[in-house]
């Protein structure tokens, strides 16, 4: 128990800490360095996770069936991750790593966004806690919800088929 508190404490800490330091960084290799160990830190933990997390066995379930052939009830876009991976010789870990690396990333572009209004490392930091550990159970709909939020800027700017594309 406080061994997971250590780690997801210190996943959750050094996100937002490498995402503030991307979101103020000057430089661009500085920026893109520090987006990359902010996005790679939690992804990493979340694809090499085993059996952590309610669903954890019906994703599992849901690749083998992908992978071999058989039909599947889930969205068309996490069907073609599974596939993609089970093509390219991967295991539901990567698969997990993926989708953690894809909502980490549109959050990130969320709170960017709006990083003259609020602080990027903050917000990072209260998704990581709030809902991190979540997207170990909700691994669909958190990126599902990730990804809506991202969208959300279109239609503000009118561009719709880029808000339907989302």
């Amino acid at each position: 128990m406080i061994g997971s508190l250590i780690l997801y404490g210190s996943v959750s800490i050094l996100t937002a800490f490498f995402a503030e330091v991307s979101a103020r960084s000057r430089r661009k290799t500085n920026r893109y360095l520090a987006l990359l160990f902010a996005i790679l830190i939690p992804s990493i933990v979340a694809g090499i996770r085993y059996g952590i997390g309610t669903d954890y066995y019906s994703y599992e379930i849901i690749f083998e069936r992908i992978k071999y052939g058989y039909e599947v009830r889930p969205e068309i876009g996490y069907r073609a991750i599974n596939h993609i991976v089970a093509i390219l010789g991967g295991n539901v870990q990567h698969v997990f790593f993926i989708v953690s690396f894809m909502t980490v990333f549109f959050i990130y572009l969320i709170l960017y966004d709006h990083k003259e209004k609020i602080s990027v490392g903050l917000g990072v930091l209260v998704f990581m806690l709030t809902y991190y550990q979540l997207s170990y159970n909700a691994v669909r709909h958190v990126l599902a919800m990730s990804i809506s939020l991202y969208s959300v800027k279109y239609i503000f700017k009118r561009q719709f088929v880029k808000f339907i594309a989302f």
